[in-house]
């Protein structure tokens, strides 16, 4: 990472290329040093040019000594060029100055077998950072906050975020266990979903939500609170959240959160976790873990929902995936439910991000098979597919060389309702290597699209020695009929549901006294007060707007 601060570099008619600016430059090299209980991840280097002009260097990395971790973010030292009031410096007229450069964040914690636990703080410009941990015997706790104190065109307002959860062992009833109680709260912060579900999909929400090692991760979990929960004027933040688990010791465990956002905008955001070990958590057989997020945006009336398997196997082979929904009640809306995936020839949806494929694998190199799938369901089509993939390699011969064995089955179906279609593509292929050259393979690959008309194509494939043979097969059956372009009739609609409605209803006066009493009505009767008002009420079309579809016409 290199930092050049304000640094100008450029070219303009008349002046040519220049340089200016620059105040300061900065190389940042990550690395990963262990020199016995001292781990460095970075070195820093920074030519700060401001008078005098100082020349730093700092390092991040932590040191562990017996129960003693301590932690620090860009310390070291620093040297500065002064001038030299008898010109008897080093450099005649000028000398070095030493200094310190403190540490930008600093953690310090303690393993005992009484009591475990640390705290984190880290400081930079306006906006403060901490986090706090304490863990005896019974019960633990930790928590985190974040605090700017200026705003980005808002003088005089601040932003605070915080989360604190709580950890002990409460029997509720049927072999369940509150184990855990905490929550969020933001005040001029809002959530940014997409940061949000940047951290599902790349496996940290379980930091965020009773973090298993809350100051070793407290820098990361900081700077995932930091972009999940950004400043916003006028927007805040608060929900709590809840452990419970099942068994003893703990078989089953659910994290869940509710957080409320208020403000210029409305929403619920729901998030959590599952996790699972069997027979026991120390000698897990099966081992899964689902994290998932959910969001009801009342502003945009939009609801979504995603979910990832991540760290999750049955003996050794790994389970993967991930699974997304996006729908709601606003126009226009892209509505769709995935699980690994969609079709490959299906447009993807602008509001459905990139999702991993449903995978089983067994075997980590040799002999690996792996087996993938995934079904999607939108407004107008169902999508499922699959495919298997094998590799096995054979021993490396004398004069023959290193064989090898690699094969593919697939499967990918798209049907759409209306109009009725499908497009179903079906095939595979079976390869020996030599040295990593395919010498002998055999494949097919086939798709078959209807009913308007039937249309098969495929072909059969082998190599021989590097020679290629290949033979096509391409069918068309039955007669192509025009379908009729659907259409609808929104007076009808309309006059149906006129018809259908209970007549005008009463609005009563709003802040005004009529001093008007009516006799008792009949129950066919609705009487009207002429100071306020009536209304008709119909849902089937709206009114006074151009209407370009109704339905599907």
């Amino acid at each position: 990472e290199i930092n050049a601060g304000d640094l100008a570099l450029g070219w303009r008619s008349g002046k040519g290329g220049y340089f200016e600016g620059g105040s300061n430059l900065g190389i940042v090299i990550p690395v990963q040093l262990s020199l016995g209980p001292v781990n460095i991840y970075e070195f820093g280097v920074e030519l700060d040019f401001d008078e005098p002009m100082t020349l730093k260097l700092t390092t991040t990395g932590d040191l562990t000594i017996g129960p003693l971790f301590a932690y620090a973010e860009d310390i070291g030292v620093s040297a500065a060029l002064v001038e030299a009031p008898a010109a008897d410096g080093i450099f005649g007229r000028h000398d070095l100055e030493f200094g310190f450069v403190p540490p930008s964040g600093y953690a310090l914690a303690l393993q005992s077998d009484v009591v475990s636990g640390g705290g984190f703080l880290s400081i930079e410009e306006s906006e403060y950072r901490g986090a706090l941990a304490l863990k005896f015997q019974t019960f633990g706790f930790s928590a985190f906050a974040i605090l700017n104190t200026e705003l980005p065109d808002e003088p005089g307002k601040f932003s605070f975020a915080a989360s604190i959860f709580g950890e002990f062992n409460v029997p509720l009833a049927f072999g369940f266990f509150l184990t855990g109680v905490g929550g969020f709260i933001g005040v001029n912060r809002t959530i940014n979903s997409d940061e949000l579900r940047s951290v599902l999909y790349e496996g940290r929400l379980d930091n965020l939500i009773f973090p298993s090692d809350p100051i070793e991760n407290a820098a990361r979990i900081l700077e995932d609170m930091a972009n999940v929960m950004p400043p916003q004027s006028g927007q805040h933040i608060i929900g709590p959240v809840v452990k419970i688990g099942w068994g003893q010791p703990v078989l089953v465990e659910v994290k869940l959160g509710l957080i409320l956002e208020v403000g210029a905008e409305v929403r619920i955001i729901i998030l959590g976790g599952l996790g699972m070990a069997l027979p026991t958590k120390e000698a897990a057989i099966v081992e899964i873990s689902i994290t998932f997020f959910g969001e009801i945006d009342f502003s945009a009336r939009t609801i979504s929902f995603d979910a990832t398997l991540l760290n999750s196997r049955i003996l050794t082979y790994t389970i993967s995936g991930d699974a997304a929904v996006r729908t709601g009640w606003a126009p226009r809306l892209e509505h769709v439910a995935s699980f690994g995936g969609l079709h490959p020839s299906f447009p993807k949806p602008s509001n459905l991000p990139d999702l991993r494929a449903i995978t089983l694998a067994f075997g980590t190199d040799n002999p690996r098979v792996t087996i993938s799938g995934y079904t999607a369901i939108t407004s107008n089509s169902l999508q499922f597919g699959a495919r298997a993939d094998l590799y096995a390699r054979g021993p490396d011969l004398w004069i023959i060389g290193q064989l090898a064995a690699e094969g593919y089955v697939y499967l990918d179906a798209l049907v759409y309702f209306d109009p009725f279609q499908f497009d179903v593509a079906l095939g595979g292929g079976l390869s020996l290597l030599r040295n990593g050259n395919v010498a002998l393979s055999l494949g097919f690959d086939l798709r078959l699209k209807g009913p308007n008309t039937f249309y098969i194509s495929g072909n059969v494939w082998a190599t021989i020695l590097r020679k290629d043979i290949k033979f096509g097969i391409t069918h068309r059956w039955g007669s192509q009929q025009s379908l009729p372009v659907p259409t609808a009739d929104p007076v009808a609609l309309l006059r149906q549901a006129l018809e259908k409605a209970r007549g005008f209803e009463p609005v009563a006066p709003v802040n005004r006294t009529g001093g008007v009493s009516f006799v008792q009505a009949d129950e066919s009767e609705s009487l009207i007060d002429p100071l306020g008002g009536a209304r008709l009420v119909q849902t089937a079309v709206p009114l006074d707007i151009t209407i370009e579809k109704v339905g599907e016409g």
